[in-house]
């Protein structure tokens, strides 16, 4: 309008732009096996996601891998809130690449809690937590609710985590079994091939267990693999046996109340002979144990077990000798 150009004052830079803080919308945590989990054994399914949030509680779309320094995520742990994170807490492991896309991070995995060098727990009553560190922003994690380093609930700012589970979880430092075992060739030989887990102090057989599964190509009879059919029939002087397991499958044993109803077929009366089954461990660290007795609880094989069809001689001290079958 004839004017000229207008007089202006540019402003200084707005921003930066940040958070005012992260919230965990969602999160799930549950044992791997129903009621209970086996240490070392990456079966902990585990969701949650985090929103980086405005002061309303909107979340913020334009937060994500080129905004700067993200904040670094980190899990503590705590049994029957007994002040043990210090202890239990590096025991846990999930490390699944962490990308926040649109101003959410998004976790869907499998977590591990972590055995220690010598059988330990059970945690009954073990809480697991997420902790977050901003280092760009200062910005907090909202609604905690945990801290594993102090004894009972704690409250405000006292808390240090959020916990990612809502049931405790049952975690069990166990093994797997595999007992000789002797009898007579007019009956099936049945054999100790069970899950156990450590309590106290000493072994119990895992009578929650209904998940295990042990593939066939690990268990070795005579001939070899029993992934194939026919190494399972094992040749004895006057007859023949055949393993047999309540639940099998082409590739894989399974086992029920900690147990996979391993069993011998009869050869028959007559039938005599001796033979061993080996088991290798190489892909279940969580059922390992110190077979050895080197002080290292991680065989990759149960020890060789031997099985016998025969008259059982036993020594020249013993009388009367009758067997018994229930």
């Amino acid at each position: 309008l004839g004017a000229g150009a207008p007089s202006y004052i540019v402003s200084n830079t707005v921003g930066r732009f940040y958070p005012d803080r992260f919230a965990m919308v969602s999160a799930s945590l549950v044992n791997g096996c129903n009621t209970f989990s086996y240490m070392s054994q990456q079966h902990l399914p585990l969701n949650y996601e985090i929103q980086a949030q405005s002061v309303s509680g909107t979340m913020l779309s334009n937060y994500g891998a080129t905004y700067g320094t993200l904040p670094s995520l980190a899990y503590v742990a705590e049994n029957a809130n007994a002040a043990n994170g210090a202890v239990l807490s590096p025991r846990v492991i999930e490390t699944s690449a962490k990308n926040w896309t649109a101003g959410r991070l998004l976790v869907a995995t499998n977590a591990m809690f972590n055995r220690a060098a010598t059988p330990d727990g059970p945690y009954p009553e073990l809480n697991i937590g997420l902790t977050l560190t901003d280092t760009f922003d200062g910005r907090e994690l909202a609604e905690r609710n945990m801290n594993a380093t102090t004894t009972g609930v704690c409250a405000g700012a006292a808390c240090t985590a959020r916990q990612l589970n809502t049931t405790p979880l049952d975690l069990r430092f166990g093994r797997l079994r595999l007992d000789n075992a002797f009898g007579s060739g007019s009956a099936e030989l049945p054999v100790n091939f069970i899950t156990e887990y450590w309590y106290i102090n000493r072994f119990f057989k895992n009578l929650n267990d209904n998940c295990t599964l042990i593939l066939r190509s690990a268990i070795n009879y005579p001939s070899g693999s029993i992934l194939t059919p026919a190494n399972l029939t094992v040749g004895l002087s006057g007859g023949s046996t055949t393993g047999i397991y309540n639940a099998m499958t082409p590739i894989e044993i399974g086992f029920s109340g900690g147990d996979a109803g391993h069993r011998f077929s009869a050869p028959g009366a007559n039938a005599t002979g001796t033979f061993n089954v080996n088991v290798n461990l190489t892909s279940y660290p969580w059922l390992r144990f110190d077979w050895n007795g080197d002080g290292a609880h991680t065989d990759i094989s149960l020890p060789t077990a031997q099985y016998s069809f025969g008259q059982y001689r036993g020594h020249d001290r013993i009388i009367y000798w009758r067997e018994r079958f229930d």
